[in-house]
């Protein structure tokens, strides 16, 4: 099977999908004898393809794997911002819906051998 072009994943992802906004968390050392760091967070709109998990989803996994209020969401393997790369990673977050949500594990959707989609479940933080 062939790879589908990536103008046509982002074209599917803007038509289907939905505007979310990726929350990158970078973490800076501002004492190396204490190792004290500085966290900064940088915000970026992405399309993505958000899903509720259904009762059938948590059958396939480990007890308290996925828990109810958890999401799918699929993203492009890589998203260009101002001319800048940036994927969605273990421990970014997206809020989607004015929900904060953590990414706690992510799946590549592989065609021949390019990633073509990443799937990532998304943990509601409570409390934000």
């Amino acid at each position: 099977m062939k790879r589908p072009p990536d103008w046509k994943l982002k074209k599917i992802l803007k038509s289907i999908g939905t505007t979310v906004t990726l929350h990158k968390i970078t973490e800076t050392e501002i004492d190396s004898e204490f190792g004290m760091t500085e966290e900064t967070e940088t915000t970026y709109s992405i399309s993505a393809e958000i899903q509720s998990i259904t009762l059938e989803d948590m059958r396939f996994f480990p007890a308290g794997e996925i828990v109810e209020g958890d999401l799918w969401g699929y993203f492009l393997p890589v998203y260009q911002i101002d001319g800048e790369d940036y994927r969605v990673q273990l421990n970014d977050y997206i809020t989607f819906k004015s929900v904060k949500y953590l990414v706690v594990r992510i799946e590549d959707e592989f065609m021949n051998s390019d990633t073509v989609l990443r799937r990532a479940l998304l943990r509601r933080v409570v409390g934000e």
